[in-house]
């Protein structure tokens, strides 16, 4: 099954919120989007570079605050190269660190700690690595839509000769499908748009499906399958129906129809009388 979806990229915005650094680790971090990044530069070369290693991209006095790496994810696509761009988590660097300010606690020092570091690194936005300009940002998390329906999964990708009954063949084995549990879409002339919803009674059988089948071969394509997300109504309830006045003028908010000109409009005006 496909990874989770990486957060998107955001612009530096007050202070960092701190995140644990990675899976068993009580050190706060913040997470880097660093992008504009050389094919040639390999997770290596990139923590050296965050973390300014020997001075090498930039000058600093000997008291510089700097910053750890954590952690390094690189991203790459199916074929397994970089795609320029890569997420980075940085920490304070290991040591007593700045003391806290008067009345506060050891906590809030070591915000401040992390912040410092933060800014550290953001610092180094712009340095040339391998020849080309290297863009930093704090990472913040996706804005979802709508929340996850955990007893459906979307299926896409599909060949134009996949039916429901191929569909339910491939789905029906990890459990008991829901009434109308196959939906194939398709345009307003019934070819299949290649893809489909299908919908299992409970949660357990449709997580299982989407483990076992996304990337499954299906008249000659590999599915891809992940879970659905549940629908949401629009902003404000229900579209207008028709004969009523909506956003987009009448019929249910289609756009109102434009006037149709008569055949007389098309006749020259010294030949009308």
């Amino acid at each position: 099954a496909r990874g989770a979806t990486a957060p998107s990229p955001g612009a530096p915005a007050g202070a960092p919120a701190a995140a644990p650094a990675a899976a068993g680790s009580n050190v706060p971090s913040t997470t880097l989007f660093v992008s504009n990044l050389m094919a040639a530069v390999d997770e290596a070369a990139l923590r050296a570079f965050v973390e300014n290693e020997g001075g090498g991209w930039r000058a600093e006095p000997a008291d510089a605050v700097g910053c750890r790496v954590v952690e390094v994810r690189l991203l790459r696509d199916r074929t397994g190269r970089p795609k320029g761009h890569a997420y980075v988590d940085v920490a304070a660097r290991e040591g007593p660190g700045p003391p806290a300010a008067d009345g506060a606690s050891p906590g809030e020092g070591g915000a401040e700690a992390l912040k410092a570091a933060v800014d550290y690194a953001l610092g180094l936005s712009g340095t040339l690595l391998r020849g080309q300009a290297v863009s930093l940002a704090v990472s913040k998390p996706p804005v979802r839509s709508a929340p996850v329906d955990p007893r459906a999964a979307f299926v896409s990708n599909l060949s134009q000769a996949v039916a429901e009954d191929d569909l339910r063949a491939q789905f029906a084995p990890f459990g008991a499908l829901a009434a109308d549990g196959v939906r194939l879409v398709r345009d307003r002339s019934g070819r299949p748009k290649g893809f489909a919803y299908v919908e299992y009674l409970e949660e357990a059988p449709c997580r299982a499906a989407i483990a076992a089948l996304d990337g499954v071969l299906l008249h000659g394509k590999p599915m891809a399958v992940q879970p659905s997300r549940q629908r949401t109504p629009a902003p404000g309830g229900a579209r207008p129906g028709p004969g009523t006045e909506g956003p987009f003028g009448p019929q249910g908010g289609n756009p109102a129809p434009k006037p149709r000109k008569s055949v007389l409009s098309f006749v020259p005006r010294g030949v009308r009388k």
